[in-house]
């Protein structure tokens, strides 16, 4: 996926996490697609969230290697 594409998806993440703020899914996803995108402030931001709604996730995180830059 192209920048853009990653532009256009954080976009879509938004509105999810916006219809479903406690789905711990859909911040990931949002940390996930701005990560991407090149916005990694709010990547780590979405991410801590996504970690505050379910701690599974932080042990996900850490095992990517894309989203470890952003412990």
């Amino acid at each position: 996926m192209t920048q853009k594409d990653w532009a256009a998806a954080s976009k879509l993440a938004r509105c999810l996490v916006g219809a479903f703020p406690s789905n711990a899914e859909a911040w990931y996803g949002l940390a996930v697609a701005y990560l991407n995108a090149g916005a990694v402030e709010t990547a780590k931001e979405a991410l801590r969230k996504a970690c505050e709604l379910n701690s599974d996730l932080k042990l996900r995180a850490l095992s990517d290697h894309n989203l470890t830059a952003l412990w």
